[in-house]
């Protein structure tokens, strides 16, 4: 069988590796724009590389009902065991799966080694323009002919590294349902003014997500206050949250808990004991510049302060952009799909990555995914 790969990114070279161990006859070419393979890899786990999240479960992503049935499949021993087959040891880090070297660049070197000895062909600085079906067979371009398509294309993020949706029109014009795109796991601008007294502060905190007064979301973790928002992993789960579900709505606020491990009378109680011993004793809770930020350098009673350091609120007003986000958020219907992530309307086409309206958590469930789907469709 001669396949197409359309684009070289973690589910592209993964599909490619998999599909040539179980079936070493085939041929396999992987077309890739950018003059490297592998690029947006680098930008994982901070340089890191976060393969895999050992509680790889469907609640850590959008699309559930669809990702239940495809996890019953595969366990995550299974996709760590495609790393050690490959000569690729492994190590745990709190839940998190790192390549042992503990460097995406190391990881990134080991991969293309990996297709230059299965003799996998890759065409770099190769920008996909069209694809037609004549009889039984696909042309990519001038390629061809091609037994079957696979595209692995990124979403829009980080287009520095070369994600930049350039085919998805493409796509939608051959009929399939398509969920447009939005940043995900990006940093919330805030309407809120005077941020920049408190940029690059880090603090732990259990934030919730309110729509209309409602709260749809909640997690605990640290936050990082930035000029004009928000960041931190917990703000960018809670930032998937919102461009998934809410950002066509109106009130949205975020409520930060600064300290979730005392109730506000326990905080207060903290507050006053601590009042008694030490005339700057809200230092020993918050940085200075926290304190005259929230207090707006008003002097405040300890019974506002333990309100309001458990229901601090700010006001959503947009997302970063695609340079700034982790994952696209959008991309092809599950439903346009069959469970084998083959195109219900071509034969012989295949979605796989961060083409598919599926996208996960902050820790490694996208790199989880980008393998899981490259096992499937390389069935």
């Amino acid at each position: 069988m001669n396949i197409a790969v359309i684009g070289g990114g973690a589910s592209g070279i993964y599909y490619s590796l998999l599909r040539k161990d179980k079936y070493p006859e085939d041929k396999i070419t992987v077309f890739e724009k950018e003059e490297r393979v592998g690029r947006k890899i680098l930008a994982t786990g901070n340089g890191h590389c976060n393969l895999l999240n050992k509680n790889l479960q469907p609640e850590y992503f959008n699309d559930k009902s669809f990702l239940d049935s495809l996890l019953k499949k595969y366990t995550i021993n299974d996709l760590e065991n495609v790393f050690r087959s490959w000569g690729i040891p492994l190590m745990e880090k709190e839940g998190l799966v790192y390549p042992l070297s503990y460097s995406a660049k190391n990881i990134v070197n080991q991969l293309i080694s990996l297709l230059n000895q299965r003799k996998i062909t890759i065409k770099t600085s190769t920008k996909i323009a069209n694809y037609e079906r004549k009889g039984n067979k696909y042309f990519v371009d001038e390629y061809g002919p091609f037994d079957r398509i696979i595209f692995s294309v990124g979403g829009c993020s980080q287009p520095k590294l070369g994600s930049d949706g350039s085919l998805f029109d493409l796509i939608r014009s051959r009929g399939y349902h398509f969920q447009s795109m939005m940043p995900g796991l990006c940093p919330i601008k805030v309407k809120e003014k005077g941020l920049k007294a408190i940029s690059g502060i880090r603090h732990r905190a259990s934030v919730k997500l309110l729509v209309d007064n409602r709260n749809v979301y909640e997690e605990e973790g640290e936050i990082l206050f930035k000029d004009d928002g928000l960041s931190g992993i917990v703000i960018f789960n809670v930032e998937s949250q919102y461009a998934r579900y809410y950002s066509h709505k109106t009130n949205v606020k975020i409520s930060v808990d600064l300290f979730p491990e005392f109730s506000e009378t326990e905080l207060l109680k903290e507050l006053n004991h601590a009042k008694e011993n030490n005339l700057d004793y809200l230092l020993g809770f918050l940085p200075k510049e926290l304190i005259a930020w929230i207090s707006k350098n008003c002097q405040k009673d300890n019974a506002w302060w333990s309100s309001e350091l458990k229901n601090l609120i700010f006001t959503v007003d947009k997302v970063y952009g695609f340079d700034s986000s982790q994952v696209s958020i959008g991309g092809v219907l599950s439903t346009n799909l069959t469970e084998s992530l083959e195109s219900k309307f071509e034969k012989g086409v295949f979605f796989i990555g961060e083409m598919v309206n599926i996208d996960g958590n902050c820790g490694g469930f996208n790199l989880s995914w980008a393998l899981l789907s490259a096992m499937i469709a390389s069935e």
